[in-house]
């Protein structure tokens, strides 16, 4: 585990917690209408900006949970159902509707970015000869064709964060500039929506990650979290 670049750094409850504050504030944001009035541009352009820290971190902490975790079948069992659970309160929030085809919830994209990963190991392990060294890059490929092809938020990018996550905690730990080339790489993906180069400065705070847990929090919660304030925002949209 890479050690954090200043003094104790930040524990993972304390940068979850900050991803969460980050995406209610940008899921608000974006989807009521309050926030898209003229005299309101730079509270929207504030919360949204604040948003684009959110994604680094919930793409970190997949792979860190896909390294610890000791049942992989069951870690993408629930975070598989929890996309289905959340595609229904996801398009009433972000669109006002359901269905919406043409755009999958953030949740997918963890994923599909989970799933990369253990396609990945298991090429690699079953297949250790010249196989595996052609059945892990197509694993990850056919992944990534299914992020495009599904449209799920991020896209590509988002599951490729996940698995240059990956790469960073287990083969690359050991470099010291992996996490600035982690960094460079993300950026050069996302250079064709400026907007998310913000999300850059979420590096800096997981790069501020000391390996501890901090006080114990049943993972559900943030699952139940996570789908809960998608079908309270959902409401009041719907409502207003």
């Amino acid at each position: 585990m890479p050690q954090p670049l200043f003094g104790r750094g930040l524990n993972a409850l304390q940068l979850k917690l900050i991803a969460f504050a980050a995406m209610v504030l940008d899921h608000l944001a974006a989807a009521l209408p309050v926030f898209w009035q003229p005299e309101m541009q730079t509270v929207y352009r504030l919360m949204r900006g604040i948003g684009r820290l959110a994604f680094p971190i919930f793409c970190f902490f997949i792979a860190v949970g896909a390294i610890r975790t000791k049942n992989r079948r069951k870690y993408l069992l629930r975070l598989g159902l929890l996309a289905l659970l959340c595609e229904v309160p996801f398009d009433l929030m972000a669109w006002g509707r359901f269905p919406v085809w043409g755009y999958q919830n953030t949740i997918m994209t963890l994923f599909l970015g989970l799933l990369a990963i253990t396609l990945f190991e298991a090429a690699l392990q079953r297949f250790p000869q010249g196989a595996g060294a052609l059945l892990a890059p197509a694993a990850l490929l056919l992944c990534l064709g299914a992020a495009h092809f599904l449209k799920v938020d991020y896209g590509v990018p988002g599951v490729l964060l996940t698995l240059g996550f990956y790469f960073w905690q287990t083969a690359l730990a050991d470099l010291p500039y992996t996490p600035f080339l982690l960094m460079i790489m993300m950026a050069a993906l996302w250079i064709h929506n400026p907007s998310q180069l913000i999300s850059l400065l979420a590096f800096f705070l997981i790069f501020l990650y000391n390996g501890s847990l901090g006080k114990a929090c049943p993972r559900y919660l943030f699952y139940a979290g996570y789908l809960g304030q998608l079908i309270v925002i959902a409401g009041i949209r719907l409502l207003l």
